[in-house]
């Protein structure tokens, strides 16, 4: 589960996804029990005519449920 503003595009390790809520669900493909797998959230929106980009890298295990908010800078967010 990653929150994000709805605007806010978002891609998981450099795949741009298509989903556009605040709230976003995404579904792994298997995991192996006992083992970390890490994913790279980037989320980027336009704010004033600028890009503004947050990235955060987060690790993930078989059979539990990552919740994952990738904040935007405060100005940004204030614009929103």
């Amino acid at each position: 589960m990653v929150s994000l503003p709805k605007d806010a595009k978002l891609t998981i390790d450099d795949t741009l996804t298509s989903s556009t809520s605040a709230q976003r669900v995404f579904a792994s493909p298997s995991l192996e029990a006992g083992m970390e797998y890490y994913y790279t959230l980037k989320g980027e929106m336009i704010r004033d005519g600028q890009s503004i980009t947050t990235t955060k890298t987060i690790a993930v295990h078989a059979g539990e449920q990552a919740n994952v908010e990738l904040a935007f800078p405060a100005t940004a967010m204030a614009q929103n």
